[in-house]
């Protein structure tokens, strides 16, 4: 069983995946760097001042708190009943980095709950805490979430890896265009000579190609014609000659087959010449073909034909071509 490819066959697709993977890798690089110098710092920062608040509420005596509570509300932070909050654990980096530094400030216990509905962080130094702070959401969690991020990235390099190779590509598909309706068009169609210096160069060197290749071809074809032209005034004169023959000579009948055969032949080549084409298959009957084959060589060989009771199938196949290749292995089989 033939293992299925994992890399692509065609360039451009090698080209892609090579410049999509190197940058896709690069973005993840530069946001991994990101969260290291920027996300991090701000996390620390955070956690410092959450800690500190902490521990000044921790402190208070019950006389204070009304007291402390018209002052936080003025630094935009809320003072409630430890059991009264509600939230979830944070699933965004910074605040995730800001608890994980906050516990190793005021213990394990430290607790950072996210109040979505209401844009609040509770913070309490532990579950069994009576007061919890709560402040603003910081603005980095209203960013989305790191995967969507990353999606973000993966889409920008891909696309840009796409027109990057899209544009080298380019100038590789139009000259294989152009090979391909090389011989189907007359004369075929040139390679525009644009792009960089490299590219227009190799343009012009192929279009070069094309037109000697098309000179060649040109010249080919008059040869073949003058060369079959010529071949068939002796043919024309042989056959003439034949006809004034006595109608009952063997050698007649086999002159005019040879010179049919050879003027068929020829007439083989000329179209060749013109279309650039081998003799077109058809059905034909390859039992018939071989007894008239077998009958012009009789008298110089004595071959006998056996052929099987039941009629051979129809087959496609060219006449003049096949007759020539089993002419030829009975030649060879009288030497």
């Amino acid at each position: 069983m033939k293992r299925p490819r994992l890399w692509p066959d065609t360039l451009f697709m090698r080209m892609f995946l090579l410049i999509a993977g190197l940058l896709v890798l690069s973005q993840i690089a530069v946001y991994w760097f990101f969260n290291i110098y920027q996300i991090n710092p701000r996390a620390e920062m955070l956690a410092r001042q959450w800690a500190q608040t902490l521990t000044i509420v921790a402190a208070l005596q019950p006389a204070q708190v009304e007291a402390l509570r018209d002052r936080l509300q003025q630094e935009g932070m809320t003072l409630r009943s430890g059991a009264a909050v509600r939230g979830h654990s944070p699933n965004v980096a910074i605040l995730q980095t800001a608890l994980a530094r906050m516990r190793q400030l005021l213990g394990p216990q430290a607790e950072l709950l996210v109040d979505y509905p209401h844009g609040r962080i509770w913070l309490r130094l532990s579950p069994a805490s009576p007061l919890a702070v709560g402040v603003a959401l910081p603005a980095p969690a209203a960013l989305p979430l790191p995967w969507l991020k990353l999606t973000a990235i993966v889409l920008l390099s891909l696309l840009g890896a796409f027109l990057t190779v899209r544009q080298v590509a380019r100038p590789l598909t139009r000259l294989m265009n152009s090979v391909e309706h090389m011989g189907r068009e007359d004369p075929p169609p040139t390679v525009p000579e644009t792009g960089p210096a490299d590219i227009r160069r190799l343009a012009t060197r192929f279009n070069q190609l094309l037109r000697d290749l098309y000179q060649l071809w040109k010249e080919r074809e008059l040869v073949l014609v003058g060369v079959s032209h010529d071949l068939r005034t002796p043919l024309t004169r042989l056959r003439l000659a034949a006809e004034f023959l006595p109608s009952d000579s063997e050698a007649r009948g086999e002159i005019v087959a040879n010179v049919r055969e050879m003027d068929g032949v020829i007439a083989q080549f000329l179209d060749y010449a013109r279309s650039g084409r081998e003799e077109e298959l058809g059905p034909g009957d390859l039992a018939q073909l071989l007894r008239e084959l077998v009958e012009r060589y009789h008298d110089q060989t004595q071959l006998t034909l056996h052929l099987p009771r039941e009629p051979l199938p129809t087959v496609a196949f060219q006449p003049i071509g096949l007759a020539r290749a089993v002419q030829n292995l009975m030649e060879n089989a009288m030497r």
